[in-house]
Order: C-alpha cells, then structure tokens, then sequence
C-alpha cells in the first residue's frame, strides 16, 4: 500500500473514532467543556499513539485502544464534573463508581485517567482465598490504569518524554509491565477490560507462560505475583492489613486445633449441636407471638435508645438474619465433621497460612522492594530466553526494543529500572546477549573487527530515547584522551557517552568522525 493510500485510510479510521465517540456523547448530558475535553483525550491519543507503538511493540491496537476509552464513557459514566484545582489539593480526580460519576481537573490526561478507572471490573481473579483474589484483582486493575495513560503521558507527537512524577503508583506500573513482557498484552488488555465470565484469564496467562518458558518458572512467576499483590495491598490498605492479622489468628488456631485430629473432630461436633441448638431457639420464636414478645423484651431491656428495636417485625428480620448465619456456619461444622474432608480443609488452611504469614513482616517496604527485584531478575531471564530463541532480524529488533523500554521504567521519580545495582549485572549480561545476536541475524553494522568488542559501543543504545531506533546513527568521536561515541536521531544531535575501555584504530572497521547507522539496513 502507498504512503498516500496510508494516510487516506488514517483519515477515515480517525473520522470513525470521532464519530463512535459523538455518538456516544449525544446521549450523555455531560457539560459542553466535558465532551471538548474527551474529543481533546482522543485527538492527542491519536496524535502519539504511532510513536507509542514503535517504542514499546507490544501494544494493542490504536482501533482496541480508543474503543476501551468509548465503551468506558458509554457503559460507567453517566456524571462528569470538571473542577478547577484549590492551593494544596492532592486528588486530581474522584470516582463514584455506584452513581457512574467523575470529579476531575480539567486536563485531559486526568479525565482520560478517571475515566479507564471507573469501569475497572471488581472480580477479574478466580482464586482463593478472597483476600488473595482481591489483592491479584487491584495490583492487575491499578496497573492497567497507568498504563493506559501512557500514550497522552509520556508522548506528544515529537518525542518520549517518560512523565515519572505523574504515575500514580510506580510498582503497580511496573509490575503490570512486567506482565506484558512476559506474557501477551492483547490478552492482559482482554482479562481486565472485556472480563468474558466464561474465560478464566489467569489460567490462560498461565498457559502462556508454561508454553514460553516451562511450568517450573511458571509456577514460580505466579507466586511471585501473589505475595507482591498481598505486600502492596497491605502496604495501601490499612483495613486489609487489619483484616489479615484478624484472619491470621483464626487459622493458626484451627490449625493448632487440629494437630489432635481426635479432639478437634469432637469439638466440631459439639459445636455442631449449640448451633442447631441456636437455630431451634430462633424457629421457636419466630413462631410463637409469646416467645418473640419476649426475646424483643429482653433484648431492648438493657439497649440505648439510639440503637433499640423498634419493632417485632424489625426483630424478625434481625433473627432471620441470623439464622442464615447459623445455618452457614452449620454447613461448615457438617464439612469438616467429616473425616474425608479433614485432609482438605488441613491442606486450604496451611495453603492460607501462607500468605498470612506476610502481616508479621516489620519492614514491609524493604520487602516489597526484595520481592519486586527478584520478580525482575525473572523478566530478564524471560527476555534472554527470547533472545535465545530469535531466529531473524525483526524478532531481535523487537526484542531489542523491548530491553530498551524495560530500562527505561521507573521505580520512583528519579530512578531507572537500569540504575538499580541488584540488577545491572543480568541488564549488562541480557544487552550483551541480545547485542551479539543481533550481529549473528546481521542486524547491526560491524564497528569492529572482533565482534563481541560492539557491546562496548552499543551497550549505551539501550539508554537512547530515540523513538525510531532504526533512524539512530552514531560517530565515533577523540577528546584529548577519551574516546567518545556521539548518537544521532536522523541526523539531530541525541547524547554523548565516553567509552569506558580503551580503542585503537586498527581494532576498528568505521573510521573516527565518521557517522554510521546502528543498523544495518
């Protein structure tokens, strides 16, 4: 197809956008300033989202991307109010996911924030227990809120500029990253977006990392991700961590209870009959006009008036209520009562313990950290497993990419996954690895006549912020006595770094002050 043909269609693919999205908002009574500010998310998403797609490769598609933002402002917005920002005010936005409503700046990056947020799904996780699907569920929907940002955030049109200070959460952005690299990010879109009922998505994950890379480092990838979501929500959520310690307790005790398989079957048992034994009582009542005038006596006799029962039908519902609790935890007693199952409920309590376990942590933020690190010793061992397996020039050239981008995300405001010294030594190694094999698939320019000696050159290609790394070029430049090597975007001046060992011109197969592409096209 010609590049004028190219151009027509982006045309028409753009009028459908906007016209998808008019519609829309012709059903909405959003505030004129409202609409103009979504059609100005959109104009800008499709303004950097080509640069976005070269520099990280695995994304969705520009078509995928707009209609999550359409289908976010047609099924979960119904209220969209714009705000102007007081001295001192921290929110950028509110959500009110039960009414459909925003409250937000006017700035478009933030609507395009709330907005992805709103119609995140709540269960996207089928696990047990709930506190681990919950964890799972938040670190995976924060995630990709972020990243959804990332086209309008950290590209506009000219350049890649990555925003730090405007990401909300850093190890939830680069956890979600994490899981892009690893496995596909049109099914990682898919699971939070769509969340077909009828897909198990983290089993299809799963899937897809036992088939690239083995069930071994499958299993351990998954743990990892668990007890990073318990950490992190622990971390964010002060109720969650209280529930914990409060669950903790209760399944130390029932496993402590069961070491004497004998009593503990016996006190099921016993406890068992005072739950029937309750329930009787509440049937009793709930039948009998004496019996409940009674029970309605006795239980104000001693209440504030704030918090009395009013009346015998409010009562009924009170004991209602607690019947079905009764009767809950009475198909529990009538489980477990049961010697077959004993193994089982042992097996769920020690599988539980486990992960509960992680409230006694005293510095949890050093663990996190740990925790998070170890996760991305495995993502690189993922990317020099693909490199491994590449078999032609396009594939390297993704992968290539793909390290760069890794590089490059940030853990706080002023640092660089490649400036974190627990990690510099596999970053080196996996550059290094994806640098030769880029010269087997002769993808690079020869620099010198030993081949492994390029990696000392093109070591610092992963540190460019070049978008098109295909356009980057490089010169090698004397400076009394260093040696540098000066990059260029086409033919604009990009950034210098001095070589760190030293080069002789009869190793070399380019000549001193003599531009050359980094690639070999």
């Amino acid at each position: 197809m010609t590049k004028k043909k190219e151009k027509l269609l982006d045309k028409f693919v753009k009028k459908d956008y906007n016209n998808d999205l008019e519609e829309v908002l012709a059903k909405k009574s959003f505030p004129e300033e409202v609409k103009n500010l979504l059609q100005d998310s959109l104009y800008k998403t499709e303004n950097a989202y080509k640069d976005y797609e070269i520099v990280k490769k695995n994304v969705i598609s520009i078509e995928e991307y707009i209609q999550n933002i359409i289908n976010a402002v047609k099924t979960s917005c119904d209220q969209i109010e714009l705000i102007r920002p007081e001295f001192g005010q921290k929110e950028n936005y509110i959500i009110d996911k039960e009414n459909k409503k925003i409250v937000c700046f006017p700035n478009p990056k933030q609507l395009l924030y709330a907005v992805n947020k709103i119609q995140k799904f709540e269960d996207i996780i089928r696990v047990e227990p709930d506190f681990l699907k919950l964890s799972l569920t938040n670190m995976i929907n924060f995630g990709n809120v972020i990243n959804a940002v990332e086209p309008i955030r950290d590209f506009n049109g000219f350049a890649w500029s990555v925003s730090a200070s405007d990401i909300e959460n850093f190890y939830y952005n680069l956890i979600y990253q994490d899981l892009i690299i690893l496995g596909n990010n049109k099914l990682i879109d898919e699971w939070v977006n769509k969340n077909d009922e009828m897909v198990d998505y983290l089993e299809l994950f799963n899937e897809e990392l036992e088939k690239k890379y083995g069930k071994k480092y499958q299993n351990e990838i998954l743990e990892l991700l668990k007890i990073i979501s318990v950490l992190l929500e622990m971390n964010r959520n002060k109720t969650y961590k209280k529930e914990l310690t409060k669950k903790k307790k209760e399944v130390e005790k029932e496993l402590e209870a069961m070491q004497d398989k004998v009593k503990y079957l016996e006190e099921i048992s016993n406890l068992k009959k005072k739950i029937e034994k309750n329930i009787k009582k509440i049937d009793l009542t709930l039948n009998n006009k004496e019996k409940l005038t009674k029970e309605y006596e006795k239980r104000n006799k001693d209440l504030p008036l704030e918090e009395k029962i009013f009346s015998k039908n409010v009562l009924k519902k009170i004991l209602a209520n607690e019947r079905e609790k009764y009767l809950l935890e009475l198909r529990k007693c009538n489980n477990k009562i049961n010697s077959k199952n004993f193994s089982k409920y042992k097996k769920e309590y020690e599988y539980e313990a486990q992960y509960l376990k992680l409230v006694g942590i005293k510095d949890i933020e050093k663990e996190i950290f740990e925790s998070i690190m170890f996760l991305q010793k495995r993502v690189l061992q993922a990317i020099k497993f693909k490199i491994k397996n590449a078999t032609n020039r396009d594939e390297i050239t993704k992968i290539i990419y793909e390290i760069r981008y890794f590089n490059l995300i940030p853990i706080d405001e002023k640092t660089k996954i490649c400036d974190i010294s627990k990690l510099k030594r596999m970053i080196i190694a996996t550059q290094s690895a994806a640098t030769l094999k880029a010269y087997e698939l002769k993808d690079f320019k020869d620099i010198f006549k030993d081949k492994s000696k390029n990696i000392n050159i093109l070591k610092y290609m992963f540190n460019l912020k070049i978008i098109k790394l295909e356009d980057a070029a490089f010169k090698l430049i004397k400076e009394d006595d260093s040696i540098f090597v000066q990059f260029y975007d086409d033919n604009v001046l990009d950034e210098k770094f001095k070589i760190d060992t030293e080069i002789e011109s009869r190793e070399l197969k380019i000549r001193f002050n003599k531009k050359v592409k980094v690639f070999d096209l």
